[in-house]
């Protein structure tokens, strides 16, 4: 990456960062250090692309299963906490990254609280 920086090729910027209108960047640490999020927004619909946050859905029920190469895996299972509570039954496209099809679903909270992601073939 080095020789892309030295040659004024890439802007680094912060896990907070807006890149245009309708995509930011969200801080998802513990993974890899300056792991990000990508949340898409149009109108009243949303998409977050996960990255590296989780590696397979099952670690959504089961947050503190690390990934293999966490560096932080508290951290990085305290984000995963966070990341569910956060856009649980909220319509949001939840997109792994990492994941077998179906790629993209929604998280839905039980009547018993535990919260599921489920594929959305739809899309």
């Amino acid at each position: 990456m080095w020789p892309l920086v030295d040659a004024g090729l890439l802007d680094l910027v912060e896990t907070d960062h807006r890149v245009c209108e309708g995509v930011r960047l969200e801080a998802a640490p513990g993974h890899t250090p300056g792991q990000v999020a990508v949340v898409v927004e149009s109108g009243e619909e949303r998409a977050v692309i996960t990255g590296d946050l989780v590696h397979h859905p099952v670690q959504f029920i089961e947050p503190d299963l690390p990934g293999m190469a966490d560096v932080d895996a508290v951290l990085a299972a305290a984000t995963r906490r966070a990341f569910v509570e956060r856009y649980a039954d909220t319509g949001t496209l939840v997109i792994g990254t990492h994941f077998p099809a179906p790629t993209a679903g929604l998280f839905r909270r039980g009547g018993d609280g535990t919260v599921r992601f489920v594929g959305d073939d739809r899309r």
